[in-house]
């Protein structure tokens, strides 16, 4: 019994640390107990010695601690006037809207589509989008022909659908 004591130090170790903790837990589970019944003994004197005073809200009866009633008819509308004003205001509101949902659509989204635009207006119709001299010039470099590779293995279709 002893050899397996000082043969496994790290789980004696760890039995006394949790004996020191239930011990910890358990003072302060007391303590609380003893701070909870001293305040109930203080709420008792104080309820037996004070008065009866009235602590209620003025306004309200004693017994009954309901809020107020709710008004029984909605608020006023506003006057027609300041309706037609704002009806006129929201007509504005979505005009404006109209507008600037048209614009975001006619305008190129993605940087892609953002410097095609300024090539396109700049130069006027695009070439051809890749020529075979630089293609094969770029797949005689290694990391080039790597990355051809990589870039096939990703996009391309799965191994298991070849």
């Amino acid at each position: 019994m002893l050899d397996f004591v000082f043969e496994h130090p790290q789980l004696l170790i760890l039995i006394i640390g949790g004996l020191v903790f239930l011990f910890n837990k358990y003072q302060e589970l007391k303590q609380k107990q003893e701070i909870d019944r001293e305040l109930d003994e203080i709420d008792r004197r104080e309820r037996e010695s004070a008065p009866d005073m009235d602590f209620d809200p003025p306004g309200y009866p004693r017994d009954e601690y309901a809020p107020p009633p709710l008004p029984s008819a909605p608020p006023p509308l506003p006057p027609e006037t300041a309706s037609a004003v704002e009806l006129q205001r929201q007509q504005q509101i979505k005009t404006r809207l109209r507008e600037a949902r048209e614009a975001r659509a006619a305008r190129p989204v993605g940087r892609a589509a953002a410097a095609k635009a300024r090539l396109a207006g700049a130069a006027g119709p695009p070439s051809s989008p890749v020529s075979p001299a630089p293609l094969r010039s770029r797949l005689r470099n290694r990391s080039e022909l790597r990355r051809a590779v990589l870039l096939r293995e990703i996009l391309g279709p799965p191994a298991g659908l070849r």
